[in-house]
């Protein structure tokens, strides 16, 4: 009985001692990711969620914001003009760069080989077919073919050597929303448009949020607009969530976003994409904070820690399983943010 009772004890002890290890591991890596204190008004239960970093120079909303070399890279934007800027991780600061050569907001972008790409977007009343080359070595910008359509609020994503342009509309109000995909190979500086022969062409869209998975593409959320809107006007947010396979050229509806939103923006950590912020009506009446995070692999959807302050078109990276939400604007249109915050996805098992 007696040796029961101390091989009992010692048990206890072991699982004991394991349990804190695990609490104060989980709080010495989340001190030393996040070196700020507290956000006031977060959730103070769950410590470190998101801080907030260094501002960004420029004021910006409905700009990109990639990630290249552990540097993020942030271009466009409604009030921003030509400015473009690279934040350094390690160093929790800015500095500018050689001006784009286009000022336009609600653009797409993304990183193929080494270069960052900028397309199409919209400023003073004029939709751009524009493309724009980054070359980060030589701090240079470079013209490139234009798209074969104009389009803003679209988004992009780099796979297999080529770069894939999804959704977007065309002039304000709007004359037309894209459902069309066209693909741009960097090597031959050439464009196709993709033709979608299947039962279930994906929804026409603007302002939604694209991330790439497994190969695959996921466009979440954004606006459908059925005619030219006008100054009186309302328009639902989306909550669709598709799937597209480059390979094989068809389309899957997923589970629903359970926030209808449009503007927000995503970004894949922990193999999930997290979704943040954006309207639930346009022009929007609730500008949301909530935060939620979509799982490919079970088709389903988690709440996660409200961000602090609510935007709609701001821009996010992922790196090292943090989150970086970037500028951002409110009711106005001309509101921009110079906000940085950042998510630690450790807090996903801490809610």
């Amino acid at each position: 009985m007696k040796k029961i009772l101390i091989i009992l004890s010692l048990f206890i002890l072991i699982v004991l001692s394991g349990s804190l290890s695990s609490c104060n591991n989980q709080e010495k890596l989340t001190d030393e990711q996040n070196t700020n204190d507290s956000i006031p008004g977060s959730n103070d239960s769950i410590p470190y969620c998101w801080q907030q970093l260094a501002d960004l120079i420029t004021p910006r909303n409905a700009h990109i914001a990639v990630l290249l070399d552990n540097k993020i890279y942030v271009a466009g934007g409604n009030t921003s003009g030509t400015s473009f800027e690279q934040y350094d991780i390690s160093t929790n600061s800015w500095k500018s760069l050689s001006d784009m050569p286009t000022s336009r907001e609600f653009i797409a972008g993304c990183v193929m080989d080494g270069k960052i790409y900028v397309i199409g977007g919209w400023m003073d009343n004029k939709t751009f077919d524009i493309v724009e080359e980054y070359d980060p070595v030589n701090n240079r910008w470079t013209t490139k073919s234009p798209m074969p359509t104009r389009r803003w609020g679209h988004s992009s994503i780099a796979l297999d050597g080529k770069i894939y342009v999804l959704g977007g509309a065309l002039d304000w109000p709007v004359s037309k929303d894209y459902s069309s995909i066209e693909k741009y190979d960097p090597q031959s500086d050439s464009w196709t448009t993709i033709e979608y022969n299947g039962d279930n062409d994906y929804v026409k869209r603007w302002g939604g949020a694209t991330c790439l998975f497994n190969e695959k593409i996921y466009i979440i959320g954004g606006i459908y607009t059925p005619e030219p809107p006008d100054s009186g006007q309302f328009f639902n947010s989306l909550s669709i969530v598709e799937e597209y396979d480059p390979r094989m050229n068809t389309w899957k509806q997923k589970a629903p976003m359970p926030t209808p939103r449009w503007g927000l923006t995503a970004a894949i950590a922990n193999n999930k994409i997290y979704v943040i912020g954006g309207g639930d009506v346009y022009q929007p009446q609730n500008i949301l904070t909530n935060v939620e995070a979509y799982d490919p692999l079970t088709d389903a959807w988690t709440s996660k820690p409200d961000i602090p302050k609510g935007q709609i078109v701001a821009a996010a990276c992922a790196f090292d399983n943090r989150i970086y939400v970037l500028g951002g604007g409110g009711l106005n249109p001309y509101d921009a943010y110079t906000d940085l915050f950042v998510y630690t996805t450790i807090c996903d098992t801490l809610k």
